[in-house]
């Protein structure tokens, strides 16, 4: 009997120490970078929530994570009142982890903005809500590029200046008006066929992007939406110019 219990013993803590050694195969196989990651593409949205017409981008925020950045207003087309206090959840799906309640920032009257830390690759859920509902926005993140991380910090060459502004204005009403209106509001006369619409540009002016930012977006376009790649149409410096006029749409959402 003794020697009985004693084999059974052993073949109990043979299978357990077996089973131990498949979960961590298992584990190590299939879990999740833990490295940060920033998104894959830019993710347009234009909502509607209650009384409130929601119209954003989900954007890389070089060199790890994403940003949200939105503008909220009324059925008239109004900026939402400063009282207004959307709150924004960040869910991981591919992997068991907490949500993440992410503190907005309003950046000009109606409109926000933060930062999304990605701490590892996968898709990732956007949830801004409101009390009269929420918008969910699927969003894919992977480990960036070393080549990458230096956008966001890359500085516009050409100074600011009058003839420059006039030079990226020049350009803005021929490349950049038809979808993106005279004044950046995303309401050009082809806005209207497009989905999703053109962004409104006066939000990412307050929202405080950088120019290696715009430069890239401008450069690269925005895939899935009608936003081109100018790197190949437009010069360098006529893409630095054209970040200069865009700058002079900031004071028009405040």
């Amino acid at each position: 009997m003794g020697l009985a219990r004693g084999l059974a013993r052993k073949r109990v803590w043979a299978g357990l120490v077996a089973g131990g050694v498949l979960l961590a195969a298992v584990l190590v196989r299939h879990a999740p970078s833990a490295r940060p990651a920033t998104l894959v593409t830019v993710v347009t949205f234009d909502e509607t929530v209650g009384p409130w017409t929601l119209q954003g981008t989900v954007t890389p925020r070089l060199p790890d994570g994403g940003e949200v950045t939105f503008a909220v207003r009324d059925q008239a087309g109004h900026p939402a009142p400063a009282t207004l206090e959307p709150e924004v959840v960040l869910t991981m799906l591919d992997h068991p982890m907490n949500p993440r309640n992410i503190k907005l920032t309003q950046v000009a009257r109606g409109v926000y903005r933060e930062a999304l830390p990605l701490p590892m690759a996968g898709r990732w859920q956007v949830s801004i809500r409101f009390p009269e509902g929420t918008v969910e926005i699927m969003v894919q993140a992977q480990e960036p590029p070393p080549e990458m991380r230096a956008v966001r910090e890359r500085a516009n060459p050409i100074p600011f200046s009058a003839q420059s502004m006039a030079r990226g204005r020049t350009i803005y009403q021929a490349e950049c008006q038809a979808c993106h209106g005279l004044t950046g509001g995303g309401d050009g006369p082809a806005a209207a066929g497009l989905n999703p619409r053109p962004a409104d540009l006066r939000i990412h002016m307050a929202a405080g992007h950088t120019d290696g930012q715009l430069f890239n977006w401008i450069s690269e376009g925005f895939t899935g939406t009608a936003m081109p790649a100018f790197k190949k149409s437009l010069s360098e410096d006529d893409r630095w110019h054209v970040i200069n006029f865009l700058r002079t749409l900031v004071p028009q959402i405040r």
